[in-house]
């Protein structure tokens, strides 16, 4: 079983071979955001669809997070969904893939290696979708600011953030993307993720 969206169908002018993951840090730009419009798929994690409404996918993982922002996203959001919640495909019909917390890459296109995060999911998940590069943005990993780029979330979504049990599992997930000749650029304006080449968002593309 694939996931879905396999095909490397895109919004016209930008590249299918690479892919953008948002993640929530502090240091994301909404100019950085937009850059990347017409340049590359998008993926938005969590509540970045606001930041990017025509971002090609949206994904999240966790029910209460579908719970909160279903209505909005299926006002304002016209790309695909994805989740590995089994309450949020049943409730909201919101197309999943089963999540494991394993190490490294999952090469099975019906199954996403979380890294007990979203960001590390969705680049699980670009990978699946054929990128040969994928650009990070958003990939803070650590208390570079107060809450997250969009502000802080309601209280029931509040959670720990560990970023060093994070952080620990990115450079298996580095290595096995370097085995798959999948380049990987963070260019997040702050960073403690250092597994991953760095450069400017404008040099990228």
């Amino acid at each position: 079983v694939a996931l879905p969206y396999m095909s490397p169908e895109t919004s016209s002018g930008s590249s299918i071979n690479t892919i953008v993951c948002i993640g929530s840090g502090p240091s994301l730009t909404a100019a950085d955001v937009n850059y990347c419009r017409h340049k590359a798929r998008v993926i938005a994690v969590n509540d970045n669809y606001q930041l990017a409404p025509w971002a090609d996918y949206c994904y999240a993982g966790d029910y209460d997070w579908w719970r909160i922002h279903i209505d909005r996203i299926r006002a304002e959001f016209k790309g695909k969904l994805l989740t590995i919640d089994e309450g949020a495909r049943a409730k909201f019909g919101i197309p999943w893939v089963r999540g494991e917390d394993k190490p490294g890459l999952s090469m099975l296109r019906s199954v996403l290696h979380t890294g007990n995060n979203s960001g590390y999911a969705a680049i699980n998940f670009a990978f699946h979708l054929g990128a040969a590069k994928i650009v990070l943005l958003g990939y803070d990993m650590g208390a570079t600011g107060d809450g997250h780029c969009f502000g802080n979330h309601p209280p029931e979504l509040n959670s720990l953030r560990d970023f060093p049990v994070f952080l620990a599992g990115f450079p298996k997930l580095a290595e096995d993307l370097l085995t798959q000749s999948v380049d990987v650029v963070n260019c997040t304006r702050t960073t403690a993720l250092e597994c991953f080449r760095r450069a400017d968002l404008e040099e990228t593309f």
